[in-house]
């Protein structure tokens, strides 16, 4: 049977894809004189006011987005999973920024579910009181690792580790589903990202069972016994599973292995583009929409940086090459 509750969004949302940025636009905006320019011609196209700055521009993106999602999809608890990575990302900065003292909305990335019009700057032990409970809890036990071990990298691993062990409840909850199969991979691929990088720096036994989360399609127990072998022994593991492709990218450097993450995720909802009913249209806008933001967001600073213009096309995810 159909499912007819999501006729309304995925009507909003067919209208709303004629307006994503085209390739055209990402290469027009790579090619701009420089960073005004390139804000010069957002505004142009309907993406940004004349006045926003980068910052203010990708807030405004990912608050719009939010609120068509929570304006049209009639089942809320459906969103949680969309927004983990976003989320879970934003924890980290929030810690770090807290035990800084600082503000974290530069360091925010939108769309998130977390809101900072509540956030105490001013009072660390209260700093959290704003989050939800399951981050609440998390950001805390982060929060007090942190001035702990004065090590930032140990409360990233708990983030971390419960981020990738909520993509995997979610998968399992989900497995036939289309978010499903998304959460399974970008937990996955998570957790490979960890391996290699802790067996390439010789992390122990103890950090890296700590580090790795909840496994969908790989073996967990064989993951990280091939990881405590070296380098060698992690990439024969993993040379052994659907996983071969990326891992064959991240020999090449983890940033192009991040680009082949985001580029897999966009392959598979393509399917859903051409769906007219159901929740699984929403998941593939969401995720195209969520890339076109964070290729914005990375094509505006690295032209603030001033960046080469070909380092910054092979950077620009394959949904706009």
């Amino acid at each position: 049977m159909k499912d007819t509750r999501y006729a309304f969004c995925v009507a909003r949302i067919r209208a709303l894809e004629t307006k994503l940025l085209t390739k055209q636009d990402i290469s027009a905006l790579i090619h701009q004189q420089d960073y005004d320019s390139a804000l010069g011609r957002l505004a142009q196209l309907g993406y940004s006011s004349a006045d926003d700055d980068a910052d203010a521009l990708i807030k405004k993106q990912g608050e719009q987005l939010n609120k068509l999602l929570n304006e049209s999809v009639p089942d809320k608890s459906e969103l949680d999973a969309l927004y983990i990575l976003n989320d879970y990302f934003d924890l980290k900065a929030l810690v770090k920024c807290v035990a800084e003292n600082k503000n974290p909305e530069s360091y925010f990335i939108y769309p998130t579910t977390i809101y900072l019009s509540d956030f105490n700057e001013n009072t660390a032990e209260n700093s959290f009181a704003f989050l939800k409970d399951e981050y609440r809890h998390v950001a805390e036990e982060a929060f007090n690792m942190a001035l702990k071990t004065e090590n930032g990298r140990f409360s990233d691993v708990i983030i971390d580790r419960t981020a990738i062990d909520a993509l995997g409840k979610y998968s399992e909850e989900k497995k036939s589903g289309l978010l499903g199969e998304i959460c399974a991979f970008q937990g996955d691929t998570a957790n490979i990202r960890i391996a290699l990088r802790s067996a390439a720096t010789g992390q122990d036994s103890e950090y890296v069972n700590a580090a790795i989360g909840k496994c969908n399609k790989l073996d967990r127990d064989k993951l990280i016994k091939a990881c405590d072998s070296g380098v060698d022994a992690l990439e024969q593991y993993l040379g052994g599973t659907e996983y071969k492709n990326g891992l064959e990218v991240y020999r090449l450097s983890p940033s192009a292995f991040e680009k082949w993450c985001d580029d897999e995720v966009i392959n598979i909802t393509k399917s859903a583009m051409y769906t007219s009913f159901g929740f699984a249209p929403v998941v593939s806008y969401f995720y195209r929409k969520n890339l076109e933001i964070k290729t914005v967001r990375m094509i505006l600073s690295a032209l603030k940086s001033d960046i080469d213009r070909e380092i910054i096309e092979e950077r620009v995810r394959s949904v706009y090459a």
